[in-house]
């Protein structure tokens, strides 16, 4: 699995607040944006948003800090 770095990705999150669309930046950030495009949906529909700062940011993952043996993201 390899991303195309001169591809234009984009990533959506539906929210209960909205929909969020935010830029990915292949050449910047490669690791990243290849999470973003193979990861399997169904492990970032599970992930819970436990820290919203409103119109600033927010932070998903686990909120005790511990990874549970999976992959950060």
């Amino acid at each position: 699995m390899q991303i195309d770095p001169k591809k234009k990705y984009t990533a959506t999150f539906e929210t209960s607040r909205g929909i969020i669309v935010t830029d990915l930046f292949p050449d910047a950030a490669p690791n990243t944006v290849t999470i973003f495009v193979f990861l399997p949906r169904m492990l970032l529909q599970r992930n819970k948003f436990h820290r919203v700062i409103p119109d600033f940011m927010v932070q998903g993952g686990d909120p005790r800090g511990h990874r549970q043996r999976r992959a950060g993201i």
